[in-house]
């Protein structure tokens, strides 16, 4: 519905924020002006700032409402679900309501500003829904955070493309994010799959990390999984403007190959399919390549810069494990 009022009926900073949320679905969030909301409600440009007084502050409005409002759905479809059919319901919910307000997506997936208490506090509360849907795992809290950074990532690497109508080919995308969706899942799965009392290498699926795997919760770890999250975001986005289903199979291999394939007694759990330390290697590599490359395709020049030195730092700390899987 449009919103729209006679100047003499008077408004407030509530119907403003929501007139501009419309806008910014109709023209583009970063099309959106004070002038538009002041035509939308009947008022001169100047009676706006009584209410909002900057475009950031208007801006900062529409993403509010947009987490809010985002947060609302989540917790609708999340209802009674965890494990693998919360996580399907709210990437499925997340999806066509990104689709649907693309406006007010694009609002609120960006970062609240570290003063804002006020954004900082519902942008947590919309990411704790994520995190209680990957509760019914069982994954630890280090895993938790992985599984919902990858989860956002998949969707926003999804929802990108097609927003922009960059799925051209016969195939329902519907049935495509149901496949990337459901390889995420299968990652979460196998992430489960550990027991913190073995303190060796155990036996029947459950933990098999040798004591002498330097593939470790440290600051090489941490820094590998962020240069992999910039390999997920940037390499579909790049992609698609050459071809859909390259994008989409780039995201799955990326995503899905690591959770599937492994070396084993590199990491805390049995990988489904094992390979020598030498492939997983090159997988590595090709991880770390994407993630310094797609970059400078589709992001600012600064922007690209940060991820090359984020990937080449990555490269020199996680020369240890290199070395490991050099050797099994």
């Amino acid at each position: 519905m449009i919103v729209r009022i006679s100047p003499r009926a008077g408004f407030d900073r509530a119907t403003v924020i929501a007139a501009a949320s419309e806008l910014a679905d109709e023209v583009g969030f970063a099309g959106l002006t004070m002038g538009l909301p002041a035509e939308r409600v009947g008022v001169r440009p100047p009676s706006l700032y009584k209410h909002v007084d900057s475009p950031d502050a208007l801006h900062r409005g529409v993403g509010l409402q947009a987490v809010r409002g985002i947060g609302a759905v989540l917790t609708r479809a999340a209802v009674g679900r965890s494990g693998p059919d919360g996580v399907r319901a709210i990437a499925e919910t997340y999806r066509k309501w990104a689709l649907d307000h693309p406006g007010r997506y694009a609002a609120g997936v960006r970062a609240p500003r570290p003063a804002d208490e006020e954004n900082q506090a519902v942008a947590h509360e919309s990411v704790q829904i994520l995190f209680d849907a990957v509760a019914g795992f069982g994954l630890t809290d280090e895993r938790a955070i992985d599984a919902v950074r990858g989860l956002r990532t998949v969707i926003s690497g999804f929802v990108g493309p097609e927003s922009d109508d960059a799925f051209q080919m016969e195939r329902d995308p519907a049935g495509s994010h149901r496949f990337v969706v459901d390889t995420l899942v299968n990652g979460m799965r196998a992430g489960h799959r550990r027991a913190p009392h073995c303190a060796a290498p155990c036996r029947g699926g459950i933990m098999t990390q040798a004591a002498d795997s330097p593939n470790r919760p440290n600051a090489a770890s941490g820094l590998r999984f962020l240069t992999e999250l910039i390999g997920w975001t940037a390499t579909p986005w790049a992609l698609h403007r050459v071809d859909w289903a390259v994008a989409i199979t780039a995201l799955v291999l990326l995503i899905g190959l690591p959770a599937v394939v492994g070396t084993p007694g590199d990491r805390p759990f049995d990988p489904p399919v094992a390979i020598p330390g030498a492939a997983m290697l090159l997988l590595v590599l090709l991880e770390v390549a994407v993630a310094a490359v797609a970059p400078w395709f589709v992001w600012p020049t600064g922007a690209a810069v940060v991820a090359t030195a984020l990937a080449a730092t990555s490269v020199v700390l996680e020369q240890p494990r290199w070395r490991w899987l050099l050797r099994h």
